[in-house]
């Protein structure tokens, strides 16, 4: 198995143009059927869904059981009422024949005519006096209370709601017809024993009725009537009854229960509507907060743009797959996939396009893979593909890996079809072996970002693995990363000046190069530790260091008069320029030093021309209205668009040393330095040239119109002081 595989390119034309439908349905292996699993796996709070057709039914018993126990409570309210009202009736009608009974006997009854109603009273026939005639010949009876009411209660029926009479237990009675009902009995049983009163509604002949008893007490007046039966003042001698008919006071109700009940009707539908608003949009809005946390999951869990797993979700796929792979002691393997020189498509095409080759490319990747593994998205144009269960044996998982990335290979050769124009690109594939969890997650994607990287160096269009060899640099740049931490915090790193001059050897300026006087290893160059300070993001913090001390060392040279003049000048990385903070940084620098911004100048990398344009044009122009000039370092070996060129407030334009190297025995080279030169010229722009080392380079340079130059034909890197030197050397000799 070689380390590092050849693929040719493809020629077959593929169309861009995809709908999200054939978007989710080719990816539903690995995506659709595990989407949620994977969210319920994740340390989310998730709103519980509520079972609202439970709790709907139970609101509405609730509600309707409320509803009820109101109404029957005003329902028996007004029962009570009617009750009320009726008592009243009856007690009043007590009193009235208490009153008159009390009248009648306190008098020893009334005289009256006899005829055919009213007859000689039976029950008085041991009274002597019972009939009468008077002076002139009338017949007249004597009518007891008792005898008088009932005569009057039967003649007044219609004309009293009440119906009163007198009553005792059947052994007591005189008169039959005051024979008590069961009703009675009970009650007459109750007053024996003590009671004041009774009452009740009570059904009489199927009609509700309020009826009352209150006893009857024997007393002096009572006892002429009664001798036969050897009564005693105070004996109890039965009961008064009176009985009330309930239906006009029902009657009266009528009305006022209807609206009672026309209103709880209304009251209850209208709670009924209340609870079906309220719990429908309940319902909404818990639909609503699904969606969202659905939502939030998703971003978080998803990239946004091909709605592939990202760095985060990966891992914990990643860590499953590691657990499963402890288990099962078989190897998975990890494959890093860059798309080489794509920012060129998005500055060509742009960003509208980029990302419409980014899906494509999501798309063709999960073709290429199992539904068991993984394709993820972590980030730009880096994709990560995660395969599983590739076997106990470490070769055949290789092979079978190489497989996969063959495939995958040629699938992201074919060309992409951007409207009429066919573009191909090309990726970049490091691949990684592991085994249960011997390698933290960070580690593999170590491991297989520095085999991509391996194959990226290579060539285009590569797959390589991860070896022991990659193992050990790994390491080294670990251990060389921290000592760039240490080295920042105990200012290991030293700044040296190359001097740069006109075509008549006068000093023009300054740049600043950076160097490592490494404890262990010495002094170390810039091209081993930058590009590491680059990823890492150290970079940022080592650039305002160097920044400020160039401000310092300019504060220091401006009291010198022979070295007041030089210009210096400082790199900056894309990184550093890019940070949201970087103008108010520089500006608060040069503040606290007092540098002169002048007397300072900033070397631009074509590189940061590509992305981000119009904040790099807002930057530029803030700083260089505080004074600071601007260089284009390393022109002509980026992709710099001449239109754009011309928007930047630049001062000055720097040939790249890989064009002066071969400028006098190269015509391509030679032609570049001219166009470079004329285009300055065009631009109104100072053009300088680095890297000449010889005089005939530099009579080439000043014949074609460039009068800067830098390089060891007028001085090496070196520190300050030697600097210093140099320019009082070269002030001598002239």
């Amino acid at each position: 198995m070689q380390p590092c595989k050849d693929i040719p390119l493809g020629r077959k034309y593929i169309n861009l143009t995809i709908s999200l439908k054939s978007l989710a349905l080719r990816r539903i292996p690995y995506h659709s059927l595990n989407r949620y699993s994977e969210l319920s796996a994740m340390s989310f709070l998730k709103t519980k869904p509520i079972d609202y057709s439970f709790w709907f039914i139970t609101a509405i018993c609730i509600w309707t059981v409320i509803i009820i126990s109101s109404l029957s409570w005003n329902y028996n309210s007004e029962r009570r009422q009617a009750v009320e009202l009726a008592s009243n009736v009856a007690h009043a009608h007590f009193n009235r024949d208490t009153a008159f009974r009390r009248w009648g006997s306190s008098h020893g009854g009334v005289y009256v005519p006899t005829d055919e109603r009213t007859l000689p009273n039976s029950y008085l026939s041991h009274l002597p006096e019972r009939d009468i005639t008077t002076p002139s010949g009338r017949e007249l009876t004597l009518m007891n209370p008792a005898y008088m009411l009932s005569q009057i209660t039967h003649d007044s029926n219609d004309y009293f709601v009440a119906i009163g009479r007198i009553t005792a237990f059947p052994e007591k009675l005189i008169n039959p017809i005051n024979m008590p009902d069961q009703w009675e009995l009970k009650a007459l049983d109750l007053l024996e024993k003590g009671a004041n009163k009774v009452e009740e509604v009570v059904n009489v002949n199927d009609v509700s009725h309020f009826r009352l008893m209150k006893p009857v007490f024997f007393e002096d007046n009572c006892l002429q009537c009664h001798l036969s039966q050897n009564y005693k003042t105070g004996d109890f001698s039965g009961g008064i009854g009176v009985a009330v008919s309930m239906m006009p006071y029902i009657e009266a109700q009528k009305e006022s229960l209807f609206f009672l009940y026309v209103s709880y009707a209304f009251f209850w539908v209208t709670g009924l509507v209340s609870l079906f608003y309220f719990f429908k949009q309940a319902k909404a809005h818990e639909l609503d907060q699904i969606q969202t946390e659905e939502k939030i999951m998703t971003l978080a869990l998803f990239d946004e743009l091909t709605e592939l797993p990202n760095r985060r979700l990966l891992q914990d796929r990643l860590d499953q797959a590691m657990l499963a792979s402890t288990r099962s002691e078989m190897f998975c393997a990890l494959l890093f996939i860059d798309l080489d020189k794509f920012k060129i498509v998005n500055d060509t095409f742009g960003h509208d396009m980029g990302d419409m080759l980014l899906k494509e490319v999501a798309i063709r990747l999960s073709t290429c893979i199992r539904s068991e593994d993984t394709v993820a998205r972590i980030g730009g144009d880096e994709f990560v593909v995660l395969l599983k269960n590739l076997g106990l044996n470490r070769e055949n998982a290789a092979i079978k890996t190489e497989a996969v990335g063959t495939k995958i290979l040629a699938a992201l050769n074919e060309s992409y079809q951007f409207d009429d124009i066919a573009y191909n690109i090309t990726p970049s594939i490091g691949s990684t072996l592991f085994k249960g969890r011997l390698n933290s997650f960070s580690e593999l994607l170590k491991q297989s970002d520095f085999a991509m990287y391996k194959a990226k160096k290579t060539g285009q269009s590569k797959l390589c693995f991860f070896d022991a060899k990659m193992e050990s640099a790994i390491q080294k740049r670990a251990l060389l990363e921290k000592d760039i931490r240490k080295a920042i915090e105990e200012k290991q790193f030293m700044l040296y000046y190359q001097i740069q001059v006109d075509h008549e050897n006068h000093r023009k300026g300054a740049e600043i190069l950076v160097r490592w006087q490494h404890p262990e290893y010495g002094l170390v160059l810039p091209a081993e530790f930058i590009p590491l300070a680059e990823e890492s993001e150290l970079i940022v913090t080592l650039g305002y260091w160097i920044f400020e001390t160039a401000c310092i060392q300019q504060v220091t040279w401006a009291s010198k008069s022979e070295m007041a003049d030089l210009t210096i000048s400082v790199n900056v990385s894309v990184k550093q320029f890019n940070q949201p903070d970087f103008v108010d940084q520089v500006l608060a620098i040069i503040k606290k030093t007092g540098a002169n911004p002048l007397q300072l100048k900033m070397e631009l990398t074509e590189s940061l021309l590509i992305s981000n344009k119009e904040d790099t044009i807002k930057k530029m122009t803030t700083l260089k209205a505080a004074g600071i000039g601007f260089s284009l370092d390393d022109f002509g070996t980026g992709f710099s668009s001449l239109s754009y060129l011309k928007r930047l407030p630049l001062d000055w334009l720097k040939i790249d040393r890989a064009f002066i190297q071969d400028v006098l025995s190269h015509k391509n080279d030679a032609a570049i330095v001219k166009t470079i030169i004329s285009l300055a010229q065009n631009l109104g722009l100072e053009v300088i040239a680095e890297g000449v080392e010889t005089t005939p380079q530099k009579e080439f340079l000043t014949k074609a119109g460039c009068f800067n130059y830098q390089g060891y034909l007028f001085g090496r890197p070196m520190p300050p002081k030697e600097l210093e030197q140099l320019v009082i050397n070269t002030e001598l000799m002239s």
